[in-house]
């Protein structure tokens, strides 16, 4: 990525310094929106010269103003999608985002727009002047930082839990949970997009992206030698349409014609709401085993693993957080593995 700016960067740059930083957020959707219209066009620094003239504009704004607030954790995204930190140009023009991003103890811009994205979760306001993109972007937020933040999963599992469980076999299980998430993130973006009149291309990657993953890591799990028959049965067809799900996005209009749905609980970012919802799954499941309903067990035990793994995306910084939903999944694991091992 471009930490040079070219000619045209730096004009619109000093125009904008020249001017102050005076404008509204509709001015500053504008900027952004622009800047946007140029990183798709290949134009990197000139995109992130936007952005950050947009950022500078509504920045002041963003702790009050909820509004503010939205357009600026879109603003990040963008700029992290563009090489993060590495690709602001130094200067005045980007210290507004390096002490916002210093300040918040954030690790990347990606977990500063998410916990931008967080605190809205628990507001009341219009997204009347919000670009329709940036409602998409507010939705991939949340599916990339669970992708990002669920490589931790494994590491707040107690270690006992794991004996006589291959490690492969626990990690491709809690990575389908986790791309589960981003499953749902994706198809309520690709939604969003249809109705707002924005791009839905990255809201099918991630979609179709995750759908591959899912069917990788279904391989994966009916490889292993703790796996009896009938698991390796169950889990090269789910294998088979997680991978057929994944040609079809390319194919379908909207993401309802592949008629996988997603639930509404699934798209809330309330760490206690999916800690509860996780338990509750956990406890269907072990009574659909109980009463030998081995497939509706194994279908709730995927559902608690889903939103244990966003329960811990929310919480990773939190002792709830981490510890719950970690000590949640270390019990899901054992039952998975059971039912899946089970001869006929």
């Amino acid at each position: 990525m471009m930490r040079v700016l070219s000619p045209v960067a730096l004009a619109v740059l000093a125009a904008f310094l020249a001017a102050g930083c005076a404008c509204d957020l509709e001015d500053a959707a504008g900027m952004a929106t622009a800047a946007r219209s140029r990183q798709e066009a290949g134009m990197g620094a000139e995109a992130v010269a936007g952005y950050l003239e947009a950022g500078a504009c509504i920045e002041g704004e963003a702790d009050d103003d909820a509004q503010a607030r939205y357009l600026l954790a879109a603003i990040c995204f963008r700029i992290h999608l563009a090489g993060g930190p590495a690709a602001l140009p130094a200067g005045e023009s980007s210290g507004w985002l390096r002490a916002r991003l210093g300040g918040s103890g954030e690790k990347d811009l990606l977990a500063l727009a998410f916990r931008d994205v967080l605190t809205l979760e628990r507001e009341t306001f219009s997204a009347e002047g919000i670009p329709a993109w940036a409602t998409v972007d507010r939705l991939l937020i949340a599916a990339d930082i669970v992708q990002e933040r669920s490589s931790e999963l494994l590491s707040h599992i107690f270690p006992g839990v794991l004996a006589g469980i291959p490690p492969g076999f626990a990690e491709a299980f809690l990575r389908m949970g986790a791309l589960e998430v981003v499953r749902g993130f994706s198809v309520q973006a690709w939604r969003r997009a249809l109705d707002g009149g924005a791009s839905p291309d990255a809201s099918r990657e991630r979609l179709a992206s995750a759908y591959r993953g899912m069917a990788e890591a279904c391989g994966v799990l009916a490889a292993s030698p703790i796996v009896a028959a009938r698991g390796r049965e169950w889990l090269r067809a789910e294998r088979d349409r997680c991978a057929g799900l994944a040609e079809r996005v390319r194919l379908v209009i909207s993401p309802d014609d592949l008629r996988d749905p997603v639930t509404r609980e699934m798209l809330k970012l309330d760490l206690t709401t999916h800690l509860d919802e996780g338990r509750r799954f956990a406890l269907d499941a072990f009574a659909e085993k109980q009463s030998g309903n081995r497939a509706r067990a194994v279908a709730f035990l995927r559902q608690s693993c889903a939103h244990f793994a966003l329960a811990f995306a929310i919480g990773i910084e939190e002792d709830l957080g981490r510890r719950g939903a970690g000590g949640m999944l270390g019990e899901l694991l054992p039952k998975f593995a059971e039912l899946m091992s089970e001869a006929e």
